[in-house]
């Protein structure tokens, strides 16, 4: 224990509340009302988020309202409102919430599809490489080099 003190607590938020007052269409603006980011007790709280739906980064850097909220869990507010990338594919898509005090959690959401019959432009490519500094399921960094056709070898040269 005296090799791994001080001890210090994690600090990130298990449940974090959702409300999207609307639908989520491609290209449209969508607001999305984000609560409970925060602890109450005085803790190291959160003072900034960063939303990315689908894998797309909508924003990064919002001020969390880290105000008490008498008699509810809410403490550590932020309401986003962006215009959510033309090129968002319809149905269930993962929405991470992330603060700057170790809250990391994904919640899925309803993007709504194109019509029937609309014909659909075809995407670039946006990433080539993922790359990951820690343990979890999520890309530290993301990158593009060379073309979409090169064939990726793995060396140590």
């Amino acid at each position: 224990l005296d090799e791994a003190s001080p001890v210090s607590p994690d600090y990130a938020q298990r449940a974090v509340g959702v409300m999207i007052p609307g639908d989520l269409v491609p290209g449209e603006e969508a607001t999305f009302e984000l609560s409970s980011l925060a602890f109450s007790a005085g803790e190291n709280q959160a003072t900034e988020l960063i939303l990315d739906l689908a894998g797309m980064p909508l924003v990064e850097d919002v001020d969390i309202d880290t105000t008490i909220v008498d008699g509810t869990d809410e403490v550590g507010q932020a309401t986003v409102t962006v215009i959510l990338p033309e090129d968002l594919e319809g149905g269930t898509q993962p929405l991470r919430i992330r603060t700057d005090a170790g809250t990391d959690v994904v919640d899925y959401v309803e993007v709504e599809g194109t019509e029937p019959g609309e014909p659909q432009q075809p995407g670039s490519q946006r990433y080539g490489f993922f790359l990951n500094d820690g343990w979890d399921a999520w890309a530290d960094h993301v990158f593009q080099y060379g073309r979409f056709s090169d064939e990726v070898l793995i060396g140590d040269w």
